[in-house]
């Protein structure tokens, strides 16, 4: 009977050890699963933009580029401007346009006036009767009768009553290669060196001092070299002086010109129109003069996109190129 009760407790005990263990296991399942680290994701891939500079979402399949005939983004929330780029300079219009353009090629808005009163900003600055952030184009600050556009336009001085424009506009600016021949100097009698000089299609020799201004350049000084000649085939080896011109280019630099020498040079000219009916055009390089309504008018400089012109009463005028 003894032996019974024994066999039945082992019995019991054993499915209560394994129940034990089975237990403990479990537990040891649930809580590897529990704290095992997340499945890694796939990476999402980083595009990024041609003209962004740094990384974006990625896009749809066919993202807009920029036209690369006017080189501009056509979408600035995908583009950020580069160096070089700036964001049009319209209120309304968001297109980032190169620096070099002078107008939007979306609005067509001038990107050096950001008031869009048709005057440059430079030129506003300069004035006190303008402001680049105002559009103040209709406004006749000096009381000469005249608006500040119609200054601008005519290259006068928006703040003096005595400086009236031009009837004269700058419409065009090119340039051609020239001939320019330093044809050499004589000595006046009181020492002075009058400079001999041949310019582009005029054959004729002009005769001018040293410091002397033509045709927009200045004649700064005549240099001096040594030149060793012979030396070969029996001919003894000989010094002679040579003879350089120095000009002064208009807007800066040097033009040097060799004594006999022709050396090709571009020069600029302006397209200039009467303001008045009939409408004339003429075309003159510095130093040239145009006679308008009476009145003559020495064109001092032309640069890419301005002349400076003097007129006969003595008067300046500083006429800007404007972009149709």
């Amino acid at each position: 009977m003894r032996r019974r009760h024994t066999q039945q407790w082992l019995w019991h005990a054993d499915k209560l050890f394994l129940a034990a263990v089975l237990a403990v296991c479990t537990v040891a399942v649930v809580s590897f699963w529990h704290d095992a680290p997340p499945q890694a994701e796939a990476p999402v891939p980083v595009v990024r933009s041609g003209l962004a500079p740094g990384p974006v979402l990625p896009g749809p399949p066919n993202p807009v580029r920029p036209d690369p005939s006017v080189d501009i983004a056509t979408d600035p929330d995908e583009y950020l401007p580069r160096p070089g780029e700036h964001v049009c300079v319209s209120r309304t219009c968001t297109y980032i346009v190169p620096d070099r353009l002078v107008r939007c090629p979306l609005c067509g808005a001038r990107q050096d006036d950001r008031d869009g009163d048709g005057m440059d900003d430079d030129f506003e600055q300069a004035h006190a009767a303008t402001d680049p952030d105002v559009a103040d184009g209709d406004l006749d600050y000096d009381g000469d009768r005249f608006t500040n556009i119609e200054e601008y336009d005519g290259g006068s001085n928006p703040d003096d009553p005595d400086s009236i424009p031009a009837p004269i506009k700058l419409v065009g600016v090119g340039h051609e290669m020239v001939d320019v021949l330093f044809r050499g100097f004589y000595e006046r009698p009181g020492g002075e060196r009058a400079i001999q000089l041949n310019w582009g299609r005029d054959t004729r020799t002009s005769i001018l001092e040293l410091d002397a201004t033509f045709r927009g350049y200045t004649l700064k000084r005549v240099r001096e070299r040594p030149v060793t000649l012979g030396g070969t085939h029996g001919i003894p080896a000989y010094t002679k002086t040579e003879y350089d011109l120095i000009l002064e280019r208009p807007g800066g630099g040097e033009l040097v010109l060799p004594r006999n020498t022709p050396v090709r040079e571009p020069e600029r000219y302006g397209i200039f129109a009467s303001t008045s009916e009939p409408i004339r055009k003429m075309r003159a390089y510095a130093g040239m003069t145009l006679e308008v309504e009476g009145h003559s008018y020495i064109v001092v400089q032309v640069s890419p996109h301005s002349a400076h012109l003097v007129g006969d009463r003595g008067e300046h005028y500083n006429l800007q190129l404007r972009p149709e």
